[in-house]
């Protein structure tokens, strides 16, 4: 059982909860990754070294706009 899972029997969290900490956690895992991505893969996929620090230090709940349709 996930530590969500398990958290969410005793707080009562929804399937709408679970959706949205989900969304944020992959989130954060992405912009982590990014962060870790070489100058050469960064080229590949059209993103400069300082965008690429830009985003990886945006806040957890900074998240993109269409994630809020």
């Amino acid at each position: 059982m996930t530590l969500f899972a398990t958290l969410s029997r005793f707080v009562g969290f929804g399937p709408a909860a679970k959706i949205s900490v989900t969304r944020y956690l992959n989130l954060s895992k992405q912009r982590r990754d990014l962060s870790q991505l070489t100058p050469a893969q960064l080229e590949d996929i059209g993103v400069s070294q300082t965008e690429a620090i830009r985003e990886a230090k945006r806040p957890i709940w900074d998240a993109p706009n269409f994630w809020c349709n």
